[in-house]
């Protein structure tokens, strides 16, 4: 039932340069991230994305029982499109009830991923692989893989520090078997859009009540704390890994 309202080692040379190797990525990293902030910023702005959602909600919601389907169909494609997933996801908590609206969500993030998977393994193969080659950690990403593939491929889609759908064809790289990889992006996704989910259905809440919905805040407040610790898990395990 709907409702209207997102390795190769890379020590070679490394002795010959070890400080201008490590310097650069910590003094640019936060100028990347303002920059795309600033980016999403403005094109939120710009963009109708309040109308596009509106439009998205009512096309789903003329489906009545396929919506959920269909939305997760439309999710799968914008993801093989590198097109980010939070609007996405937290659209899924205004359309749809929250459990529906989680269901959905994750089932079109996991076959987007399992798409883009595929595609990175074939089609795009050429390309990746030159996308991958200029980035020593995402390189890394392939021994770690070889020795615990489904710990790694879970631990990465909990940690907020590689970006989902460019790693959904970096994997395509790997020795990570497709089911396995598919396993552990459907168990490693779940809670982030179970937050932006309940977060869209809380916004919902407020704006066809005109009230604020605490239980959805407090749900929401426990996946957040939930996450972030798992988020921390997998940092530290990955470093070992390193």
């Amino acid at each position: 039932m709907t409702r209207t309202a997102i390795t190769e080692n890379a020590a070679e040379g490394m002795e010959a340069v070890p400080a201008e190797s490590t310097r650069p990525a910590p003094r640019r990293s936060p100028w990347i991230w303002l920059t795309v902030l600033t980016l999403l910023a403005v094109l939120a702005y710009t963009l109708p994305l309040g109308k596009w959602l509106l439009l998205l909600s009512r096309y789903v919601e003329g489906l009545g029982a396929w919506g959920p389907a269909a939305f997760a169909l439309i999710y799968a494609v914008t993801t093989v499109l590198l097109v980010p997933g939070t609007i996405l996801t937290g659209a899924a908590g205004m359309i749809f009830d929250p459990w529906v609206g989680i269901l959905s969500a994750s089932a079109g993030s996991t076959l987007g991923a399992g798409l883009s998977f595929l595609i990175g393994r074939t089609l795009a193969r050429e390309a990746v692989e030159e996308w991958v080659r200029k980035r020593p950690k995402f390189r890394a990403v392939d021994e770690a893989v070889g020795r615990e593939s489904w710990k790694i491929v879970f631990l990465l889609r909990l940690s907020p520090l590689f970006p989902f759908n460019f790693l959904n064809y970096a994997f395509g790289l790997t020795r990570v078997r497709f089911r396995t990889y598919l396993t552990a992006s459907l168990l490693g996704i779940l809670p982030g859009t179970a937050i932006y989910v309940l977060g869209g259905s809380a916004a919902a809440e407020v704006v066809r009540r005109s009230r604020f919905d605490w239980s959805l805040l407090v749900g929401v407040i426990a996946v957040v704390l939930g996450t972030l610790w798992a988020a921390l898990a997998a940092a530290r395990a990955l470093g070992k890994e390193e």
